[in-house]
């Protein structure tokens, strides 16, 4: 709950300009308005994923397996409600009702799914899940990337849902990424991927993007340094 009412109140003092303890009625109207529905479903995601990343700085070391697989099984609460999707590798396939983006990514990927083979919903911690290194403040933390994508190519797409505030606070997590790809690729896998968003980020009805380039350029507010994510 700290970790929620810090990402709160750092969004309303610095990203919205309001100032939390003088704006409370203001904040409850912007709360539960429906325009906002899918700013405050980030935050609360952004404030777990935060949550997760002070948990892993308690880590002595981060531990590489090079051996790394799809976890056999899985377990959800009553948060998660069920799907069914032809292409994800798991089935049943569950996920949290209020993530929102990751929905509407999953079903584009359904509706354009002719090259793909599976896909996979990562976690967003334990080591059943896939994770990359990324630095931040002298410090190496987790990045637990949205989707893995398998393509009839053999090409392995690692991708990461982001809109609005998470959007803009995912540069080291995306240089952490790209660094990943890239060493990888070296070695002889088939990575591409990135950071992927909308170009409509209220309701997410635009085209589908992603980026693979260098931190300084994520913000680029007319997504010109973005390629297309077409499948």
């Amino acid at each position: 709950m700290e970790e929620l009412k810090k990402q709160l109140i750092n969004s309303f003092d610095n990203k919205l300009q309001i100032k939390y303890d003088f704006n409370q009625d203001e904040i409850i109207q912007l709360v539960l308005s429906d325009k906002n529905r899918i700013l405050f479903s980030n935050i609360i995601k952004e404030a777990e994923l935060s949550y997760f990343d002070e948990v892993s700085k308690t880590e002595k070391k981060i531990i590489k397996d090079e051996n790394w697989n799809i976890p056999d099984s899985i377990r959800f609460n009553e948060r998660y409600e069920r799907n069914e999707y032809k292409k994800s590798i798991m089935a049943p396939f569950f996920i949290a009702g209020n993530w929102n983006t990751e929905k509407k990514f999953i079903e584009y990927i359904e509706n354009n799914s002719q090259n793909i083979e599976w896909w996979f919903k990562n976690g967003d911690r334990d080591a059943i899940y896939f994770a990359v290194p990324y630095d931040f403040e002298n410090e190496t933390r987790l990045f637990y990337i949205d989707f893995i994508i398998k393509f009839k190519d053999g090409r392995i797409g690692l991708f990461d849902t982001k809109t609005g505030i998470t959007l803009r606070d995912s540069k080291n997590k995306s240089d952490g990424l790209q660094k990943y790809i890239k060493e990888e690729t070296k070695k002889g896998k088939k990575l591409f991927g990135g950071i992927v968003t909308n170009t409509d980020q209220q309701d997410l009805k635009g085209r589908w993007i992603y980026f693979d380039g260098k931190k300084d350029d994520l913000s680029d507010k007319n997504f010109e340094k973005w390629e297309n994510f077409e499948l």
